[in-house]
């Protein structure tokens, strides 16, 4: 009797915990359910332990592609609720045809993007990036840790910490050798490339080499720093300013200047420019005055 008491005590122990999903699946531990196609997991807690799962929310989503009626996805949501208050949601969709039948399984971060009149998917699946067409056929020989689309026929793509843009046809458009690749306005990029930055716009063309260093957004305008000197460019590339200047800086519509020991003033909306031969230039009230031998002009009515 001791020993059927002992062997039932055990079975009891070692029984698979189960949790119950809104679709009325039971999940065991580290149990893959198909109708999910995620793997989910349910443990018992003790009620010493500092911080536990306390309930476990499923939730199914359908998404339907902008003018795609052949396709359309369905994302499986999971959100496990701690004891600390913390939640972690886990995604993960699928492709379907039209008719019910799987595309693509296993799917983050869908986007359906059409170029000539074909259809592609850019997904995220088992940690790399791919695009793949209508016919779930991978559109690129490798799979890239990051893939974004930037414009038409333009990804920007990361391999081993290193950036660049390819098209649909895996052309190197900027070669995949930057430690950073920014875009400004989706047509111009700046990149770093050991420990110097320049400037280039979405076809490889050079703005700016690398050279400088400093790019930095500033409002609507690229701060540039080169061998210590500034110049402002706009986020098409065009030169507002030369690299040339000691100092630049921004004020209430405004961009101050310093060369050789001199201030002048630029207004923003008309590129008006003072010319640079002030001691300083100050703001008071609302008005933007220069100071030269000891006397003061205004400049600017802000």
């Amino acid at each position: 009797m001791k020993k059927v008491l002992v062997c039932l005590a055990l079975s009891f122990l070692i029984m698979p915990v189960y949790a119950k999903c809104s679709c009325g699946c039971n999940h065991s531990n580290h149990h893959n359910c198909s109708h999910h196609n995620s793997i989910y997991h349910s443990t018992n807690h003790s009620s010493n332990s500092s911080n536990y799962l306390v309930n476990t929310e499923y939730k199914t989503q359908k998404e339907e592609f902008p003018e795609c009626s052949s396709h359309y996805a369905v994302t499986e949501i999971r959100t496990d609720y701690y004891s600390n208050g913390q939640r972690h949601v886990y995604k993960l969709s699928t492709i379907y045809n039209s008719d019910g039948t799987v595309l693509l399984d296993n799917c983050q971060n869908i986007e359906h993007f059409i170029y000539n009149k074909n259809h592609y998917f850019l997904v995220r699946r088992l940690g790399k990036y791919q695009i793949y067409d209508s016919s779930a056929k991978p559109v690129f020989k490798r799979n890239y840790s990051r893939l974004k689309l930037v414009k038409e026929n333009r990804f920007l793509a990361s391999n081993d910490k290193r950036f660049g843009i390819i098209d649909l046809k895996e052309n190197s458009i900027i070669p995949i050798k930057y430690q950073k690749l920014i875009s400004t306005n989706g047509d111009v990029f700046i990149t770093k490339l050991n420990r110097f930055y320049g400037l280039y716009d979405i076809n490889n063309k050079t703005i700016l080499k690398n050279d400088c260093e400093k790019i930095k957004q500033f409002g609507n305008y690229l701060l540039i720093k080169r061998y210590s000197k500034y110049g402002l460019y706009t986020y098409q590339g065009d030169k507002i300013l030369d690299i040339e200047y000691d100092k630049i800086k921004f004020l209430n519509g405004y961009i101050l200047v310093k060369l050789d020991k001199r201030y002048g003033a630029i207004n923003i909306e008309d590129n008006s420019i003072t010319k640079i031969e002030y001691d300083k230039i100050k703001r008071e009230r609302n008005t933007l005055f220069g100071y030269k031998d000891k006397t003061k002009e205004i400049l600017f009515e802000l």
